[in-house]
């Protein structure tokens, strides 16, 4: 479910373009239900770690870039 109520959603001219263009801050999604069972619940994820998954990503990203012989950034590290 999508809250709908953010000024960035208004006006609700056509809900489909709004929601592809306007509903980009995971702030506006409220709950997720994937094949009956509940993925995000009160806007938090639901049996995982969002601060590991993070984690995880930032490392997988500085490998992949270092692999591709691009820079890193410090900021990154």
């Amino acid at each position: 479910m999508v809250d709908l109520t953010g000024t960035h959603l208004r006006p609700i001219n056509n809900l489909v373009n709004n929601l592809v263009y306007c509903a980009s801050a995971a702030s506006d999604v409220e709950t997720v239900i994937v094949d009956g069972r509940l993925v995000v619940d009160n806007r938090r994820l639901v049996g995982h770690d969002e601060a590991t998954i993070v984690a995880q990503a930032e490392e997988e990203a500085i490998r992949r870039s270092r692999a591709a012989g691009l820079p890193v950034s410090p900021y990154y590290q």
